[in-house]
């Protein structure tokens, strides 16, 4: 018997695996919850693309910045971070991004996420495919949150984002 195997990109296999475990995720906690599967999903855009440009002045600014406001986070939901609105996608920032959720209803409980995509400045970027952060972002479980992102240089040199999606999956 001949076996014939269809290859496949990187990219292509790290999103099939998150959309794999998103829904193993959601499959298992309804399991154990003995209900049935209620499988719904909601993203926001929190960051559009930001053409590459040269640095003006010094390293280490905040370039873009941009808050949502009365973002529901469910409990047990799975919150993705992504480039695409389908929880698919890579994301990248010359050189970091950083995400903060904060509680509308308690500004003390706050959680931040943050990612140097320029490798502690060794001149690559380097893009990332979604990113589960539903550990990172647990306390806000339950809660309405306020998000803000930040992308900021921190090497010199240029500039440039790709657009970021919170997808929440239920």
């Amino acid at each position: 018997m001949m076996r014939i195997f269809h290859k496949i990109t990187l990219p292509e296999m790290q999103s099939r695996i998150v959309a794999s475990i998103l829904h193993d995720a959601v499959q298992q906690r309804h399991f154990f919850d003995n209900e049935e599967p209620h499988m719904g999903w909601t993203n926001y855009q929190i960051a559009t693309a930001q053409e590459s440009t040269p640095v003006p002045g010094d390293a280490g600014k905040i370039f873009y910045d941009a808050t949502l406001h009365y973002v529901n986070i469910p409990a047990n939901a799975t919150i993705v971070m992504s480039g695409g609105p389908s929880g698919e996608g890579q994301t990248s920032v010359d050189d970091v991004v950083k995400l903060t959720m904060t509680d509308q209803s308690d500004p003390e409980n706050t959680a931040t996420y943050s990612h140097d995509y320029s490798n502690g400045c060794s001149g690559v970027v380097t893009p990332m495919q979604p990113v589960d952060l539903s550990a990172q972002f647990s306390a806000l479980a339950g809660k309405t949150v306020k998000a803000t992102i930040e992308f900021y240089d921190k090497c010199g040199g240029y500039q440039s984002g790709t657009n970021f999606y919170i997808c929440i999956y239920t």
